[in-house]
């Protein structure tokens, strides 16, 4: 939905599938209105493409506007992924735009939150454990 990358890691030999990954409230608070956070800092406790997963299921749970969802998670960010988002225009992370996720469907309408999860996956959605 938000790009490639987001798949969730199978369990391990003696482990659940949360392995040796602590979860979202570990890191910092969420709730309806609030997201995950995440940071590079910590990918070896829980990792990015855990983060997506989480942030899918809060974005159909949310109540917040889809124009507000996406800023919303850039405060949320820290480090490096935190810079990154903030270089992505406001208005882009309001109301989404066209573009080509280099997915072969071509140039489509992205959201806002798409948009800023397509960049920050660009960047750390290959950094596998």
């Amino acid at each position: 939905m938000f790009g490639k990358g987001s798949h969730h890691p199978g369990p391990g030999k003696g482990q659940g599938f949360a392995g040796g990954f602590t979860f979202p409230e570990q890191h910092s608070a969420s709730n309806s209105k609030t997201p995950a956070g995440w940071g590079v800092e910590q990918e070896h406790t829980y990792p990015f493409r855990c983060w997506v997963k989480d942030l899918i299921t809060w974005s159909h749970a949310t109540d917040l506007e889809a124009t507000k969802q996406a800023h919303a998670v850039v405060l949320k960010l820290t480090g490096t992924a935190r810079v990154l988002a903030q270089e992505i225009d406001p208005g882009t992370l309001s109301n989404g735009e066209v573009t080509n996720l280099a997915d072969g469907a071509g140039p489509v309408p992205v959201s806002g939150i798409g948009i800023l999860v397509h960049s920050l996956n660009q960047r750390y959605g290959s950094q596998d454990t």
